[in-house]
């Protein structure tokens, strides 16, 4: 909603001809604070919502972080089974890797 100056100015001075000069700076200071306060309650409440916005994300994205570790633990039984199969099929024992040698270049 915008107000232009003539608007203003308009409210201006039905506000003085309704409340009159003497109460008028209290009734503007009064309406600045409960302003003041509902900006403060709104911006608290969406930081509010902002954060369980980002939660449910990082829930969300935890979930599927969990769902593909466990998609690649059982491709990897899945793997390690063939490799298994295959080497007791051609009745060859697994080679273990030579020992580590730290002078070797």
């Amino acid at each position: 909603m915008d107000v232009g100056f003539g608007e203003m100015l308009m409210l201006a001075v039905l506000a003085l001809l309704i409340f009159g000069p003497e109460r008028l700076p209290g009734i503007a200071r009064s309406a600045g604070r409960v302003i003041g306060q509902i900006r403060r309650e709104a911006t608290s409440t969406f930081d509010a919502l902002r954060s369980e916005v980002e939660l449910d994300e990082l829930k969300s994205f935890n979930s599927d972080l969990r769902r593909e570790g466990d998609e690649l633990r059982s491709r990897s039984r899945v793997d390690r089974r063939s490799v298994e199969w295959r080497s007791n099929r051609e009745g060859s024992e697994s080679v273990a890797p030579p020992p580590f040698d730290p002078h070797a270049t």
